[in-house]
């Protein structure tokens, strides 16, 4: 996540929705996501495609776009 003094920095800035690297994804192509946990349970999340699963230890979720 990036840190508060680089939001400020950056034009339009939104808190705990930017990241120091971008998804890229090529336009219609079919992509498979494997989401998982070693530790503890985790969200993961592309809001702007409405996509959301959760990260289970022990379990491989699968999100197909």
């Amino acid at each position: 996540m990036l840190t508060e003094e680089d939001l400020k920095n950056q034009k339009y800035g939104f808190r705990l929705l930017e990241v120091n690297n971008r998804l890229k994804i090529m336009y219609l192509i079919n992509t498979c996501f494997l989401v998982t946990s070693v530790d503890v349970l985790h969200s993961w999340a592309l809001p702007s495609l409405g996509l959301k699963t959760d990260a289970c230890p022990g379990r491989v979720n699968r999100i197909i776009t």
